[in-house]
């Protein structure tokens, strides 16, 4: 159903590239940002695996850091999670009551949590405040469950949220 067209356009001589999706229902440009000739490696003197940076305005990768490679999104999730749930949630007082099966998967699964208890009514900007800050796993998934109805329907909506962001190639969501 969506098909893709990649649009060259010249800027101060140097190529970006922005891909332009089209359906029925509306058409997106992603932004894609480019490597050129002026693109620096980050060196080892900085913190990380992975690292890119890019200059907004111009689409340009300025400089990288082992930015191609397919890494565990970490943080990113979370990140990633915030937004998703922004874009869909219209009522920061709506509440939602915390659950066993959030608490279980959260247990199982060693997350890190904000310290809300099972049984607990908890508001939507509290969640927020929850899944960013302490990385509250109970948090964020249950901003998931109030948002898609499931942790498998709001992956699903991640998934096209970094599709939409141009990110799909190095990153995807199982859960």
């Amino acid at each position: 159903d969506t098909n893709e067209t990649i649009i060259s356009i010249e800027q101060e001589s140097d190529e970006i590239e922005e891909t332009v999706e089209e359906n029925e229902d509306s058409k997106r440009v992603l932004f894609v940002p480019v490597e050129n000739d002026s693109t620096k490696m980050i060196s080892s003197e900085i913190n990380s695996q992975n690292a890119i940076l890019v200059d907004y305005n111009n689409s340009i990768i300025s400089a990288k850091k082992n930015a191609d490679d397919i890494i565990n999104p970490a943080s990113m999730t979370k990140v990633l999670t915030i937004l998703v749930a922004a874009k869909h949630i219209e009522n920061l007082d709506d509440t939602v009551t915390i659950t066993q099966e959030i608490a279980d998967y959260c247990y199982k699964n060693d997350c890190s949590t904000a310290g809300f208890d099972v049984g607990e009514t908890v508001s939507i900007k509290d969640l927020f405040y929850g899944a960013i800050l302490p990385s509250g796993g109970e948090a964020a998934l249950s901003l998931a469950t109030y948002v898609a109805g499931s942790q498998d329907a709001f992956v699903e909506m991640m998934n096209e949220e970094i599709k939409e962001l141009g990110i799909s190639d190095t990153a995807h969501f199982t859960n």
